[in-house]
């Protein structure tokens, strides 16, 4: 990901597993909705962060196997950008 300078930015290792964090339900055009996040930290700081986070789920197949899915999500967020209510 990079800055509005065009600095690459990095993921400041903690030392711990990133999980999903699950937020309240909503309804939206009669369909059951979540968000779902994850808190990251970065080595530089940002207005504007644009790029893309490649993530790995993984969920149990059966009892002797697992699923893997790698996604792409597209990150572009500003420090101005507003949580919608």
């Amino acid at each position: 990901m990079t800055n509005e300078k065009g600095e690459k930015l990095q993921f400041v290792d903690k030392g711990r597993a990133i999980y999903l964090q699950e937020s309240s339900l909503w309804e939206y055009e009669k369909v059951l909705c979540q968000n779902l996040s994850i808190e990251i930290s970065l080595n530089k700081k940002y207005e504007k962060l644009k790029g893309h986070i490649t993530t790995e789920f993984e969920m149990p197949k059966n009892i002797f196997d697992k699923m893997k899915k790698k996604v792409k999500i597209p990150v572009y967020i500003t420090i101005y950008d507003k949580v919608p209510e």
